[in-house]
């Protein structure tokens, strides 16, 4: 496996960086060089308001690691998706007053790095440096990335750009064979794990494994394929050590979740699996339609999770000889990609299901269509280079491929296409969708012929610049399809969220959105409300078995369930009384110059309260059932799962919440006798309490919430959350990260400053 040269010049280490961050900034150009944002469902629903959180916490002066303004309250440190310890996610501090700019910013920055490592990773298998900047270009800009964006999937997004890192990193690893060298890919695993998606991080692990088998398979005696091994496990373990900031708080936080309460059968991690028949997609794109089109999208859902288109010209560059040792590796990962995607029906993503117990979390097998295109633009970097360094018979193979395959896709898509036009009625469920159909094989058409042009050329003028025509056809191809994905608008917060301004957040009362919600969901995390909902795939059970089971009655706003959560405001389309639960006797409108219908209850159960007697329930569901019919929604009586370390009084007292921070909770209390004090925040092991300086047994109330005992009299009780995985973690990872960093130093600066 042949290493890339080094470069000797400034000019030359440039250019390819400098090339890739120029077509990145082309291709992000409806958002970068505009007043524009970027839109997509994920971006505005969670990414957005929740990031703002965390940048607005950290100027406060205090690193969040739980967030109380969604749900009841739910871990940061355990949910990777808020990626709190990865450093490119430390630039949006920059951005406080602009997060929608930097997060642009962060991602097109992404982008231009997954290019780069890909432009690398190819020249390790052989390319030049020219075809390997073309073989990345397709994959960074093309439909699977592209896809991504348009769905708003910020955590995807930074964790795939360390995919070809990690496998470069690899190479470099066993090329080298010291353990040092190891080192690089290990810090790329790390980063990935750190950027906030554990499936791609896993698939990740996986181009890994994939490599390994890779070399073991080419090496001829056991002490190079224990060599080889020995790399291999170096950078996974590396990387384990240098991401267990996150992995290791996530899994410890997955009991508290509905995904990890939720029975991981190979139905669910079937979800999203690529149908056979879409597959043709790979080829001709959006031949199921678009999203964001006016025809819209009819094939399976969703659209972000099946597609990996790359053009024609890596297609057309399968058939054209040469490199074949290099091919076969690009040749497995498109066959295990396509193989993969496909779910249970292709037989390996069921065998992965029973043989990798972790994997058995993960869902959306056209994840791995990742690995198609990274084969896909592996093939055309290997033709690319082909031609630019023709052997004797590369004339002949191009001729061929060009006659053979070209001339007769040609005929096939170009008859297509006029077939969908004129006979659309009879062979599309629709005329829209046969009209969009003829247009896009009418441009599929068009990218081919291109490319047929561009190859009849190269036969007859082997120039540099018909080189150069090649891959700009290469990167208009995916740009034609790829770029229409970016959702360039203004994005603002939900209108109903600037009206929820007004509303104090003194009060700690939480505000709902009543009926369809007419405002995206984790709004109250930008605007510092408490929301008794949430939109994050990482909810709290408590929370969900609770609302679950309220069922239609979650949407009654003075429902004994949201009593207990305390739901204070609520924000609706229409007046209340419309909604026909009767709620609206118990809510006064206010904010009366808003065109929504805000209101609020002055009666609702108090955030924090002294409950007046206890009752045991050790079954949930039956503590469930009983929450259900109104028996402790007045807060005099309350169910405990076991026996709490007093005895209350029954004479009840006052609770007023004194100071309210992400990862702390002052209440001042004031006791007629021994009681409970009760605050309807959820419940997690990892909150500690402490009442008038000393640690006290944390009790959990009514299935959900948190409560403790109170002597009588003034008390101050400090609820403070100490999740102690993650500070182990935090320590552990720390010290790996610091020993690298000093080894780095130590190997390449000290060098230079010494020989200065």
């Amino acid at each position: 496996m042949p290493e890339a040269k080094s470069n000797t010049t400034f000019l030359q280490r440039i250019i390819v960086p400098l090339g890739l961050a120029l077509l990145t900034v082309l291709f992000f150009a409806p958002v970068l060089l505009t007043n524009n944002d970027l839109g997509g469902s994920d971006f505005e629903q969670i990414h957005y308001p929740l990031l703002k959180f965390v940048v607005n916490s950290v100027y406060t002066g205090e690193i969040p690691l739980w967030n109380p303004h969604q749900f009841l309250g739910y871990s940061v440190v355990g949910n990777p998706q808020y990626g709190l310890l990865y450093p490119p996610n430390w630039l949006l501090l920059i951005f406080r007053n602009d997060i929608y700019s930097g997060v642009a910013f962060i991602v097109a920055l992404h982008l231009w790095w997954m290019a780069y490592g890909l432009t690398i990773f190819y020249q390790q298998w052989g390319a030049s440096k020219f075809a390997a900047c073309v073989g990345a270009i397709v994959v960074a800009f093309g439909g699977f990335v592209g896809s991504k964006i348009y769905a708003g999937h910020y955590a995807v997004l930074l964790t795939v750009a360390w995919l070809p890192w990690m496998m470069a990193g690899y190479c470099y690893a066993y090329q080298k064979g010291t353990w040092q060298s190891a080192i690089w890919g290990g810090i790329a695993l790390g980063l990935a794990i750190l950027a906030g998606h554990p499936q791609f991080a896993y698939l990740g692990g996986v181009g890994l494994g994939l490599l390994w088998l890779h070399a073991l398979f080419m090496r001829d005696n056991n002490q190079a394929r224990l060599r080889v091994t020995r790399q291999f496990i170096l950078v996974v373990v590396l990387g384990l050590l240098l991401g267990i900031g996150s992995w290791l708080p996530t899994l410890d936080y997955q009991d508290q979740t509905v995904r990890g309460q939720a029975e991981r059968t190979l139905d669910f991690a079937n979800q999203h699996a690529v149908p056979l028949r879409q597959l043709v997609a790979l080829v001709v794109p959006n031949t199921f339609g678009v999203p964001n089109a006016d025809v819209g999208y009819w094939g399976e859902p969703f659209y972000e999770e099946m597609t990996g288109y790359v053009g024609w010209l890596p297609f057309l560059f399968l058939f054209l000889g040469g490199a074949w040792p290099q091919k076969r590796f690009a040749l497995a990962l498109i066959f295990f990609g396509v193989v993969m995607a496909l779910g249970a029906y292709g037989g390996l993503y069921a065998l992965q299901y029973y043989l990798v117990p972790p994997a058995r979390g993960f869902r959306a097998p056209g994840r791995f269509l990742i690995f198609t295109s990274i084969g896909f633009g592996m093939i055309l970097a290997l033709g690319m280079t082909a031609l630019q360094y023709p052997q004797e018979k590369t004339t002949h193979f191009v001729m061929l491929v060009s006659r053979r395959l070209g001339l007769p896709l040609l005929i096939i898509c170009s008859g297509a296409a006029i077939a969908f036009a004129i006979f659309g009625d009879a062979l599309a469920e629709k005329p829209q969708q046969a009209d969009f159909l003829a247009e896009q094989l009418a441009w599929a058409t068009c990218f081919l012929f291109l490319a047929l042009i561009a190859l009849w050329a190269w036969r007859y003028s082997k120039a540099q610049f018909v080189l150069g025509l090649i891959g700009l056809i290469a990167f208009l191809n995916v740009l034609f399809y790829s770029q229409p994905l970016l959702i360039a608008e203004d994005v603002q917060l939900s209108e109903v969220w600037q009206d929820a301004t007004n509303i104090p957040t003194t009060s700690y009362g939480r505000i709902a959105q009543i009926g369809t919600p007419i405002g995206i969901i984790n709004g109250s995390s930008w605007t510092g409300h408490y929301s008794s909902q949430g939109y994050d795939p990482i909810a709290p059970n408590g929370w969900f078995t609770l609302m679950d089971a309220t069922g239609i009655y979650i949407q009654d706003a003075a429902s004994a369930t949201n009593r207990l959560f305390g739901v204070r405001y609520v924000v609706a389309g229409q007046p209340l009384e419309n909604y026909g639960f009767g709620s609206a006797q118990y809510f006064n409108q206010i904010l009366p110059e808003s065109q929504y219908f805000f209101y609020e209850n002055p009666t609702t159960l108090a955030r924090a309260y002294i409950t007046q007697r206890y009752e045991i329930e050790e079954n949930d569901q039956a503590a469930i059932q009983r929450i259900l019919q109104g028996e402790v929604d007045r807060g005099d009586v309350i169910l405990l799962d076991k026996m709490p370390n007093c005895t209350p009084s029954g004479r009840g007292g006052t609770a007023t919440i004194v100071d309210y921070q992400p990862n702390q909770v002052v209440v001042e209390v004031e006791a007629d006798g021994a009681g409970i004090l009760v605050l309807g925040d959820q419940y997690d092991p990892d909150w500690m309490v402490r009442v008038n300086g000393q640690e006290a047994q944390l009790l959990r109330v009514n299935t959900t919430f948190r409560g403790v005992c109170v002597p009588d009299g003034a008390s101050t009780v400090e609820f403070s959350y100490r999740p102690t995985t993650f500070f182990f973690a935090l320590v552990l990872g720390g010290l790996g990260w610091f020993l690298i960093l000093a080894m780095l130093f130590y190997k390449f600066f000290l060098p230079i400053v010494f020989a200065k």
